[in-house]
């Protein structure tokens, strides 16, 4: 298990503390940076991943404002309650908090630790929880400040003998929050051992429940009665996408994975209507398939060269398909942003993805 401190944190964050920058400095457009009506906030990375930056899109008639600031090629990001905060991962391991249009300079930015690779992050109870992929605790912060107040250890729920916790996605249900133990073990060509949801009270932070899952356990947003949950095969009864019921203890199997072709790369829902990403045997194409959650009926919408590593549907029922270049045919593939009605099942922009100086990344809403 990584070690995880207080002083490593206190030492690292004030060396990860960035100054104010002048929109002047040649790194940042910080042009018309706000705008009216509902966004999309998107990072964006560069083919060869060395390079990202950071981009809204109006929902209302997909207008891009590109390249607000710089970000590292591993950028990820996350909305709660109006404000953003943006994490950059695997190698960089820090996490920024962005007031909206003030794109200059973030509130503050703070290091999670050396190779602790942070995932997502979510507030809870007043605090922020950071999730670290490598290693077996949450994070806890002070989301005004960004200093760490405690950790959650979830050394016990890590399956024994296997990956640190590999913790990705964070759910909040009031004051609980459900943490996705990833279960692929790094070390030994990323084999599924198995993952979990882990839920933690948020304001004792301890681990209060545990599910075991398959392998590659991903959580997702969802409006339904419970968690919506997609992983590998449970107990050889292949992979699927699940509804969690941590009251009653009950995980429902919604989609079975082997009618998908087996994999599942992301999944988004609105109530019982949903899209999945599936990727063939060999990685070559993706596939984007509407699903109805309450009959298991599935309608394909496309195959697609371009690799689609996830969606996120939005309160007008539209999921949003990160596109990025694909191996079979990177110099004729379109990265971007496709768009989908889920109730309808329709692509709206099949031939003219939304796109941008790079390729996006990822996404939530503002």
């Amino acid at each position: 298990m990584t070690v995880f401190s207080l002083t490593r944190w206190t030492a690292l964050a004030s060396l990860g503390l960035i100054a104010c920058k002048d929109a002047d400095d040649g790194l940042l457009d910080d042009t018309d940076a706000t705008a009216d009506g509902a966004l999309a906030v998107i990072t964006t990375v560069a083919q060869d991943y060395a390079t990202g930056g950071f981009a809204t899109v109006s929902l209302d008639d997909w207008t891009v404002n590109d390249g607000l600031f710089l970000t590292t090629g591993d950028a990820a990001l996350s909305v709660d309650a109006g404000v953003i905060y943006q994490i950059n991962r695997y190698g960089y391991d820090n996490l920024r908090r962005y007031t909206p249009g003030e794109w200059a300079a973030p509130m503050w930015e703070r290091s999670t630790g050396d190779r602790t690779n942070p995932y997502d992050a979510a507030t809870c109870a007043g605090k922020l929880f950071v999730s670290l992929y490598n290693d077996d605790a949450l994070a806890v912060l002070d989301p005004m400040t960004g200093d760490l107040l405690s950790e959650v250890d979830l050394s016990e729920a890590v399956i024994q003998g296997g990956p640190e916790s590999e913790a990705t996605e964070l759910i909040v249900r009031g004051d609980a929050l459900y943490v996705a133990l990833n279960g692929l073990d790094q070390a030994n060509g990323w084999a599924s051992v198995g993952g979990a949801v882990v839920e933690v009270d948020c304001v004792g932070e301890t681990v209060t429940g545990r599910w075991a899952v398959g392998g590659n356990t991903q959580l997702h947003d969802w409006d339904g009665a419970g968690l919506l949950v997609s992983s590998e095969s449970i107990d050889g009864a292949g992979a699927g996408v699940w509804s969690l019921d941590p009251d009653e203890d009950e995980l429902t199997k919604l989609i079975d994975g082997d009618r998908l072709g087996g994999a599942i790369s992301d999944v988004a829902a609105s109530g019982a209507d949903a899209l999945i990403l599936t990727p063939s045997a060999d990685y070559a194409t993706y596939t984007m398939t509407c699903a109805d959650l309450g009959t298991g009926a599935l309608t394909e919408l496309g195959s697609f060269s371009e690799y689609l590593p996830k969606v996120e549907v939005n309160d007008r029922g539209e999921a949003w398909v990160i596109a990025r270049w694909g191996w079979a045919d990177p110099a004729n593939d379109k990265p971007g942003i496709y768009v989908v009605d889920l109730a309808s099942c329709a692509l709206k922009n099949a031939e003219d993805p939304i796109t941008f100086t790079l390729a996006p990344y990822d996404l939530d809403w503002l």
